[in-house]
């Protein structure tokens, strides 16, 4: 999965390899020391929160990692699916994240206490 974000100013991809890269879009390169890697397997999905500032990434592990873009720190992980996940979805104005998992279980969860609503 490939995405750019106009307020970061950077192209962000991810894949099976568990990494997720941020890539300068002023050089068009690798932006050096900016790879995120705390999944333990693939990363099928990510989304950046402009009014929140982190990034939200899950994958085939059963729990989304809420992180620093700028750090690459780790803020939060929030656990409660039973599969891996297929999407990620945000409504900001009620500062909800959405996820959604293979078996079509959706959950929402409040982005500023981190609760499964």
């Amino acid at each position: 999965m490939i995405r750019y974000y106009e307020d970061l100013n950077y192209c962000i991809s991810s894949g099976l390899d568990s990494r997720i890269h941020i890539h300068d879009i002023d050089k068009l390169s690798y932006k050096e020391g900016k790879t995120f890697n705390a999944h333990e397997k693939g990363v099928e999905a990510f989304l950046y929160s402009p009014k929140f500032r982190f990034i939200v990434s899950c994958g085939e592990e059963r729990n989304i990692i809420m992180w620093d873009p700028y750090t690459l720190g780790v803020l939060t992980k929030l656990h409660g699916h039973n599969n891996r996940f297929s999407n990620l979805a945000m409504n900001e104005s009620w500062n909800h994240l959405l996820s959604l998992d293979t078996e079509k279980n959706v959950k929402v969860w409040d982005v500023t206490t981190y609760v499964c609503i």
